[in-house]
């Protein structure tokens, strides 16, 4: 018997089905932020759309920022997620990686994975996109089954800004104002 286009057509379709069913995307909040040198700012990391058959049981992140611009000063793990090897942190080379992860909560299907928090760094200004990629060494499972994420990088920027020069103009001003209305009276 010769397939039939509509039976090749529904196994393409089922095949298609199959594969997306462990599917997820990895995100960043917030994935934008303008600090000031020397402030400090926390970025979570997601792996959304985790469908709800598909409970994430444990992978890895490895993280790139700029260096010259930002200086990570902790990753710490959403509950419950339990580290399987300390994050191993470079702010000389802007990058964390070994960020392993598992859980031991059966049923648990939620997405927060981590916190990272930066300081901007205080003689820097310019702009710094943060980076997070699945660590390759360590995939995103769920039970025996790789995940595939789509896609598996996620990004945010920092914008480093000093204080407006406006504002320091601006009291300067009023302070010679404050001045001359002195010696007039």
């Amino acid at each position: 018997m010769k397939p039939t286009p509509t039976l090749l057509g529904s196994a393409g379709l089922a095949l298609l089905l199959n594969l997306n069913v462990n599917a997820a995307t990895l995100s960043i909040i917030p994935n934008a932020s303008t600090v000031q040198p020397g402030a400090s700012i926390a970025f979570t990391v997601f792996a959304d759309d985790i469908l709800e058959g598909t409970p994430l049981d444990g992978g890895g992140l490895s993280v790139l920022f700029d260096s010259t611009l930002l200086e990570i000063t902790s990753v710490a793990l959403a509950a419950p997620w339990l580290s399987l090897s300390p994050p191993v942190i470079s702010n000389t080379q802007g990058k964390i990686t070994d960020i392993a992860f598992g859980i031991f909560t059966i049923g648990f299907s939620g997405n927060g994975i981590a916190l990272l928090n930066f300081t901007a760094k205080t003689l820097a200004l310019g702009n710094s996109d943060i980076i997070v990629n699945v660590d390759p060494n360590n995939p995103f499972v769920s039970g025996i089954d790789e995940l595939v994420l789509n896609p598996n990088t996620t990004s945010a920027s920092v914008s480093a800004v000093p204080v407006p020069a406006a504002g320091v103009f601006f009291l300067t001003g009023l302070l010679g104002l404050s001045r001359c209305f002195r010696q007039t009276l």
